[in-house]
């Protein structure tokens, strides 16, 4: 493992990180894949039941929009001023598109605004959001009255990403949810791999 990460650019920050890498190996064997990743063949056995879910979502939300009513993040932006926090797979999916949707200097800019901190709007927001078909059930939450529509739904996609830790990690009761800044930038994925390398240390 020493020799793997000597070759990356991108190095674990602490000695808790690099213990946790040790470990894991010893666990799993050597590492054949030499490429830092998070893509875990998600968009495949994950993302299609969560794409679902989420126009279940957007069905249940349209029809409960009153006639007339505009769209925040399209037509008006109150609800983006809102601290939102979504779960890992949500999280993993707004980052997937945001890198897979935007352009590189769309990127770049939304990712300055993100570190100069000094804005409350949220940083999907230019003019409208910028990921409007892929925002999370969180922004769309905000708009609708009768929040008991979604709670099944909402119930389905806790549910998945439960499964989805649980696979791939072997994760249960994952207490964490992220911001927007934090999952946009990439941060949650060390607060993930900080938490990863702590549940190793209490085993």
């Amino acid at each position: 493992i020493e020799e793997i990460i000597s070759k990356l650019r991108a190095t674990p920050e602490s000695t808790s990180q690099k213990d946790f890498l040790s470990s894991y190996q010893k666990q799993q064997g050597a590492l054949k894949n030499l490429h830092p990743s998070l893509s875990l063949d998600c968009e495949l056995d994950c993302f299609s039941t969560f794409e679902l879910l989420n126009k279940k979502y957007t069905k249940l939300y349209l029809s409960s929009l009153t006639p007339n009513q505009k769209y925040c993040g399209k037509e008006h932006n109150i609800c983006c001023f809102q601290n939102l926090q979504i779960n890992f797979l949500e999280a993993y999916y707004l980052q997937f598109n945001f890198n897979i949707m935007l352009d590189l200097t769309l990127r770049e800019k939304i990712l300055k605004t993100i570190k100069k901190k000094n804005t409350r709007i949220c940083p999907l927001y230019i003019k409208k959001c910028v990921l409007f078909e892929f925002r999370p059930s969180a922004c769309r939450r905000l708009e609708v009255k009768d929040k008991k529509l979604f709670l099944e739904v909402e119930k389905e996609i806790e549910e998945l990403n439960e499964n989805f830790l649980k696979e791939k990690f072997n994760l249960e009761n994952y207490p964490e949810k992220f911001t927007y800044p934090e999952v946009i930038s990439g941060k949650y994925i060390q607060k993930f791999f900080n938490f990863l390398t702590q549940n190793l240390k209490r085993k």
